[in-house]
C-alpha cells in the first residue's frame, strides 16, 4: 500500500489538520465505530488495540480529535485536527497555574 500525509492550516489558521491517507484494504463500515475503543484490534496478537484509543484521547485531551473516512478496497484517511493555540490559559510567567508543578526528587541526603 502506499501512504500520504498532508498538513493543512484552517479557519484563519487557529488550526492544523494532518491528514493521513492509504491505499490499502480499508476498514469495513461495520468495524469503523470501534476503531477508536481500547484493546479493539484488526492485527490479532500482533497488536494491543490502544494506538488508536491513547491518540485520540490526547487529541481530544488538547482540544482536538481524530477522524476516520474508509472504503474497503480503497483505503482509508484519517484527520487529526488540533487547536494551533492551547486550551490551556498561560499566566504572566507563561506557566499554566492548573498544572501541577514538577520537582525532581530531593537526592541531597
Amino acid at each position: 500500500p502506499q501512504l500520504g500525509v498532508a498538513t493543512v492550516l484552517e479557519g484563519d489558521e487557529q488550526w492544523v489538520r494532518i491528514i493521513v491517507i492509504d491505499n490499502g484494504v480499508g476498514i469495513p463500515a461495520s468495524k469503523l465505530a470501534d476503531i477508536f475503543k481500547p484493546f479493539v484490534s484488526s492485527k490479532g496478537a500482533k497488536g494491543t488495540g490502544l494506538g488508536l484509543a491513547v491518540s485520540r484521547k490526547i487529541l481530544r485531551e488538547h482540544g482536538g480529535d481524530i477522524l476516520v473516512q474508509s472504503q474497503p478496497g480503497k483505503g482509508t484517511k484519517f484527520i487529526l485536527r488540533l487547536p494551533l493555540k492551547s486550551p490551556l490559559s498561560l499566566d504572566s510567567a507563561g506557566t499554566n497555574s492548573q498544572m501541577p508543578t514538577f520537582r525532581p526528587p530531593d537526592t541531597s541526603s
